[in-house]
């Protein structure tokens, strides 16, 4: 799912295939080990605090701020080709 967000994203830029596998080998690894940390503190606080009728709002919530999240990795500058 990461992959092909970063994919679409950048090949809507106009970035050639060289360069969208040079951003992923710079991207992928930081998103996914942010996500790794992002949400089992997401998990914790919805499930430890939020009453239940209310979990599906909070969770939501915290995957929007991911997808703000990912939108900013996947728009930061073009890699510099060496």
């Amino acid at each position: 799912m990461l992959v092909s967000l970063i994919l679409v994203l950048v090949a809507t830029l106009g970035e050639s295939s060289s360069e969208i596998v040079a951003r992923l080998k710079r991207d992928l690894v930081p998103t996914i080990v942010s996500g790794l940390m992002y949400w089992p503190i997401c998990d914790f606080i919805t499930f430890k605090f939020v009453p239940v009728h209310l979990q599906p709002l909070v969770s939501n919530t915290f995957s929007y701020v991911w997808n703000v999240y990912l939108t900013y990795v996947a728009s930061q500058q073009k890699v510099s080709m060496v």
